[in-house]
């Protein structure tokens, strides 16, 4: 038996949030700045790669490029 342990490793001192989002592929959307935006900032149809840096116009399932299954961080984007 080995004792591997599984889920995401959080360093004294880090943060989970940042730690989650390395860990976990998912799809980085662009923006840019908009100040009649409530928030500031506008979504655009563009999205990047967490693991591979692939720019796609729209989400996949998988990253064309390197294969990852990507997953919806909740709260986050």
């Amino acid at each position: 038996m080995t004792n591997e342990r599984k889920g995401v490793h959080v360093a004294k001192g880090d943060i989970t949030l940042d730690a989650i989002q390395q860990a976990i592929p998912h799809w980085i959307h662009d923006t840019r700045k908009d100040e009649s935006s409530v928030t500031g900032e506008v979504f655009l149809p563009g999205c990047k790669c967490s693991s591979c840096g692939y720019h796609s116009n729209m989400e996949k399932e998988r990253c064309p490029h390197c294969g990852a299954i990507m997953r919806k961080i909740k709260g986050v984007y």
